[in-house]
């Protein structure tokens, strides 16, 4: 009996270990050094140490009450993503997930996505223009592609800049140190604020650049609103060049009298190179997004 109950003593000092062990682990993911913590101004903010993941060094996240407003003057800067001294930056976003230390990893992939897309992005477009006697009608859809391997091997050389947490999600401002974009900003993009920027009324210019804005409602998700917009401009930068378009058109005549519906297919494929976006805003009201994208002139035609 004696033996027995020795017995269990180890059962359950060793079912300990691991279970201590476990959660150790599941910390040090979530990079639970806490020895760093400082509060910054407003009380709001709590910035914790770094920590290691997919080969990068990333701060711990700045933790905000509640929900972001990246149009307030403390986070604006985070939209504005012009090239710092020549070094691309981009901003990156996850929703919130049941496991908050995910989130840093979906945050780099989703940077390591928009950095793939500068090297090679793949855009089909199909636009349908729907005409009648009374309305016009227009139903678009954009696919994006691009090298998810090529996304893979980047993650491990970006540079976290700012990384920051709310009720809602997670970001990053990202930079790639591999490559420079010969683009200074200057005065045609005001600092992001509450007042509409310039760029989204008169679209700047940059030598050597097709420049487009990108305009879309709001998605349930501040990470999904960013990506349609930002293929949205994708989408108009490969109809500035017309590659290869094919269209057709269909007239139906209807039964009342001479009344018809005539209905225009145009659907462009192509390979666009140097894609970056520039800037982002957004309505107060949070109901409509904006981004500001360039891509190099030299546009390629994608193979069937």
């Amino acid at each position: 009996m004696k033996k027995a109950g020795i017995f269990l003593i180890i059962i359950l000092t060793a079912a300990g270990l691991i279970s201590c062990s476990t959660r150790q682990g599941a910390a040090g993911i979530a990079g639970s050094d806490t020895s760093a913590v400082s509060v910054l101004e407003g009380g709001t903010e709590t910035q914790a140490g770094t920590r290691s993941t997919a080969e990068n060094s990333i701060p711990e996240p700045v933790t905000v009450s509640g929900v972001m407003d990246f149009l307030s003057p403390r986070y604006s800067f985070l939209w504005n993503t012009f090239p710092r001294k020549g070094t691309p930056v981009f901003f990156a976003s996850t929703p919130r997930r049941e496991f908050r230390e995910e989130e840093a990893e979906y945050c780099l992939y989703d940077a390591a996505r928009q950095v793939s897309l500068y090297y090679a992005a793949r855009v089909e477009t199909k636009l349908a223009v729907k005409a009648n006697n009374k309305d016009l009608g227009l139903k678009e859809s954009v696919k994006t592609g691009f090298d998810r391997d090529l996304a893979g091997k980047i993650m491990k050389d970006l540079t976290v800049l700012y990384h920051f947490r709310d009720n809602e999600g997670t970001y990053m401002l990202v930079s790639c140190p591999d490559f420079t974009l010969g683009i200074t900003a200057g005065e045609a993009v005001a600092p992001l604020d509450k007042a509409a920027p310039r760029w989204i009324t008169e679209i700047p210019v940059f030598k050597g650049m097709l420049v487009s804005v990108g305009v879309v409602e709001r998605s349930r998700y501040l990470t999904d609103s960013l990506k349609k917009a930002d293929d949205q401009v994708l989408a108009n930068l490969s109809r500035q060049v017309a590659i290869n378009v094919k269209s057709k058109r269909m007239d139906l005549e209807m039964q009342r009298g001479t009344a018809f519906d005539e209905t225009h297919y145009d659907v462009s494929s192509s390979i666009i190179k140097g894609f970056y976006i520039l800037a982002r805003w957004r309505t107060g009201d949070g109901n409509t997004y904006y981004s500001l994208g360039v891509c190099k002139k030299g546009i390629e035609e994608k193979g069937d």
